[in-house]
């Protein structure tokens, strides 16, 4: 199976049992192979940035994190941002998430897990409401498989 794993189904992860079990089982699967999951170059760029934002993260132990971060990384198969399809329409219509549209496109996906998919659903047009692949949540991911 593969997928395009949004950046912050990871970092619900970090949070374990306490925000998001659906995230973690996810993040469990991308770890151990299960899910051949694929992000952008832009990866590390973007969880520490979503990290450092983050208080509940300042008093978290830097060694663990950084591990979390690698471990993570060394899972994904990452894709230079240069060979995605750029389109300003997109980016206008779902801000900086146009490059997970893009990518799921780029790597022919079964789906594209994220935290909030009404972000790229809502936002959708014409030129991509019948994908090939299924925007859904990491809890829809899990539901539909049984």
């Amino acid at each position: 199976m593969r997928a395009v794993v949004d950046t912050v189904v990871f970092y619900r992860a970090m949070f374990g049992k306490r925000v998001d079990t659906h995230a973690k089982r996810v993040t469990d699967l991308v770890v151990d192979q299960r899910i051949q999951a694929f992000s952008c170059d832009v990866f590390l760029g973007e969880i520490t940035r979503i990290i450092r934002s983050d208080e509940r993260l300042r008093g978290m132990d830097q060694i663990y994190l950084n591990n979390y971060i690698v471990m993570i990384e060394d899972s994904l198969n990452l894709v230079e941002m240069k060979y995605l399809e750029h389109d300003q329409k997109w980016l206008n219509l779902i801000g900086n998430d146009w490059y997970l549209i893009a990518l799921a496109r780029f790597k022919n996906v079964d789906y594209l897990i994220t935290h909030d998919k009404r972000a790229l659903i809502d936002r959708r047009d014409s030129d991509w409401k019948d994908e090939a692949f299924k925007i859904v949540t990491s809890a829809e991911y899990f539901n539909g498989r049984k």
